[in-house]
């Protein structure tokens, strides 16, 4: 999970430079951040792998689509758990950020987390 995380924060910081430097030359730029989506990747992983809402393919494109005509951000979050885990270092610290989004995710997963420890 570490080296997906940096990955991913890799990526959507070079998203968002590219959306900046290429403003005002027509390119379209947006990082989307997809929460779950109802995929084949999750039908041989079992029916408790992993729990919560999914959206359907159709819905990630639409919002993605919307992003992308309006032109004014440079990433987007699909789905409302997915928005609230990304804002949620607005509002708290950064570990307590860290500790909170881990417990999410093994929530979601069916995993058992530790909830003493995000205090």
């Amino acid at each position: 999970m570490a080296v997906y995380a940096a990955c991913k924060a890799f990526a959507l910081s070079f998203t968002e430079a590219l959306w900046h430097e290429s403003r005002g030359t027509g390119l379209r730029v947006l990082s989307l951040a997809p929460g779950l989506t109802r995929t084949e990747f999750f039908d041989g992983l079992g029916s408790g792998a992993h729990q919560g809402s999914y959206e359907t393919p159709e819905q990630v494109v639409a919002t993605a689509m919307r992003e992308l005509d309006r032109g004014w951000r440079p990433s987007v979050q699909s789905g409302r758990r997915n928005a609230l885990v990304v804002r949620l270092p607005r509002f708290t610290t950064r570990r307590r950020a860290v500790l909170l989004s881990g417990a999410i995710s093994a929530r979601s997963s069916g995993a058992t987390a530790s909830t003493r420890s995000v205090g």
